[in-house]
């Protein structure tokens, strides 16, 4: 079966949630692949069960950040989340960005990919 054909007569509509989760899983995968790791191993590494990456995996559900994250952890990497306009920007672009945000706003938090920690609070 051509599936190229088949999904072009036939095309399916995910809503933005679900297509999401479908790219999240597809991530968590190579992630796992990566690092030779078996979907019971990776479990038992971010202390879960097997069938929650199965199920993170397939885009059943919605990976949280904090999921992420302990897999990110797990096959010794680090999450890196960013917005498409900062996709070519360099590290002292973004940081340059954040700095006048904080400038712009008082008290705000801004969440970093080249933050040391996860959340940098201005005040």
């Amino acid at each position: 079966m051509n599936f190229k054909n088949y999904f072009k007569k036939n095309p399916i509509n995910l809503s933005d949630k679900e297509m999401l989760a479908i790219k999240v899983g597809g991530l968590i995968t190579a992630a796992r692949f990566h690092s030779n790791l078996s979907q019971a191993d990776l479990a038992k590494k971010i202390n879960t069960k097997q069938p929650s990456i199965a199920r993170a995996e397939k885009g059943e559900i919605t990976a949280s950040l904090e999921f992420l994250n302990k897999i990110a952890k797990a096959v010794n990497t680090e999450l890196i989340l960013y917005f498409g306009f900062m996709k070519n920007n360099t590290k002292d672009e973004i940081h340059d960005y954040k700095i006048e945000l904080s400038e712009k706003y008082k008290n705000i938090a801004v969440i970093s990919p080249y933050a040391t920690k996860n959340v940098t609070k201005f005040s």
